[in-house]
């Protein structure tokens, strides 16, 4: 589904350089997924970074583990943490925000002399870490690019914020405030959804033979219904085990998938269960073709990140939300539950309930789907449209 009219001739051979950080995995997917794109458009000279490759041991620590640890384990102060720093509204920065970027430009250094050689047209960031060490270097004049800001969440804190950006891509059109609040120009504000894989633009339901074929490969049951359970692809969220064998306890008309990324030791204690042997619980290990998964499944329960919502809206497919962690992520909670395609769990012990009532409502499901769908956008393509424009 390439746009041919708006492609580079490989003549031109201009530099993109998309900037991710693997705090979560949601950035990194979304920069692949325009990194692809790009390619299909015939614009070759592409570097996909990782902030976090270039910056120290320590900082990196404390930076994705603290990050990982307290959104785990210290949820309150997580969200504590995450409301005392969503401030202050207008473009000024305070101290403690001047001081956080000399911070985090210190720890850049190396990112900065990569960009200075590299010397790009157009810089994409998938996260906000980055655009600390660029804003410098263009004041400088030692670089002069373009430069996009895609949002991998709903909720729009603070921390994306940076000067100079030309274009800012959003989720859905109720990130707009935010950016508006913080002086940006309503033309460089574009509502796109987040960028996806090819792989999920597909319009038409699949045929009943290509669901079923996809069945036999994950020895998923013909005659149940399928659940996916998702607590997270870099870490887990919530007590997966627990939630799996309460949807399956006395029901013998529901499968459930568990996604188990790479959590090696979830993957382990599911593979031991009795259920499991059974095939009422199947554990999947990390999986690229989730999108077929999804396809074959009536209803997701899941934490509400930014990637895998918008997945299932590519799909149409309903949402149980794990209760929200305080910060992005009950901000997307919220927007989903009240556009209609999701509901929200206020306890772990919710969930399962809130899935068994309804699946038993196949009305109720057809209207959760058709919900999901109109909040659907061809994310990786307005975006990339937008990066061919800049050059």
């Amino acid at each position: 589904m390439t746009n041919k009219s708006n492609s580079i001739s490989p003549a031109q051979r201009p530099r993109v350089l998309l900037v991710t950080a693997s705090v979560g995995t949601g950035h990194n997917q979304a920069a692949r997924a325009l990194e692809e794109e790009l390619h299909a458009r015939n614009i070759t000279d592409i570097k996909c970074v990782d902030a976090m490759d270039f910056t120290p041991r320590l900082f990196r620590a404390k930076y994705a583990g603290g990050y990982a640890l307290t959104f785990t384990r210290l949820s309150f102060f997580y969200g504590l943490g995450f409301r005392m720093l969503d401030r202050p509204t207008g473009s000024a920065r305070t101290p403690g925000e001047k001081y956080r970027l000399w911070r985090e430009c210190r720890a850049l250094k190396r990112l900065a002399d990569f960009i200075r050689e590299f010397n790009p047209d157009v810089i994409v960031y998938t996260h906000f870490l980055a655009a600390a060490a660029v804003q410098p270097m263009i004041r400088r004049g030692e670089i002069n690019p373009q430069q996009i800001m895609v949002v991998t969440d709903i909720k729009v804190h603070r921390w994306w914020y940076s000067g100079g950006i030309d274009k800012w891509f959003i989720a859905q059109d109720s990130s707009r405030q935010q950016l508006l609040r913080w002086d940006i120009d309503p033309a460089k504000i574009v509502v796109s959804g987040i960028p996806l894989h090819a792989k999920w633009d597909r319009l038409a339901a699949p045929s009943q033979q290509v669901l079923q074929q996809i069945r036999k490969e994950f020895n998923l049951p013909n005659d149940k219904k399928i659940v996916l359970l998702s607590g997270g692809t870099a870490f887990t969220c919530g007590p997966v085990e627990c939630i799996a064998r309460r949807l399956v306890a006395n029901r013998d008309d529901i499968c459930v998938v568990v996604l188990g990324g790479r959590n090696k030791k979830l993957l382990g204690k599911l593979s031991t269960l009795a259920e499991t042997r059974v095939g009422k619980i199947i554990p999947v290990g990390f999986t690229d073709r989730l999108d077929e998964l999804m396809q074959c499944a009536s209803l997701i329960l899941t934490k509400a990140g930014g990637l895998i919502t918008t997945e299932c809206l590519a799909v149409g497919l309903p949402m149980v939300l794990f209760p929200p962690i305080p910060g992005q992520e009950s901000g997307n909670a919220k927007f989903y539950a009240d556009s209609g395609t999701a509901v929200i769990a206020n306890s772990f012990t919710r969930v399962a309930t809130l899935a068994h009532e309804l699946l038993a409502d196949e009305s109720r499901l057809a209207e959760m789907s058709q919900c999901a769908a109109a909040l659907k956008f061809p994310g990786r393509m307005t975006i990339v449209d937008a990066i061919i424009d800049a050059l």
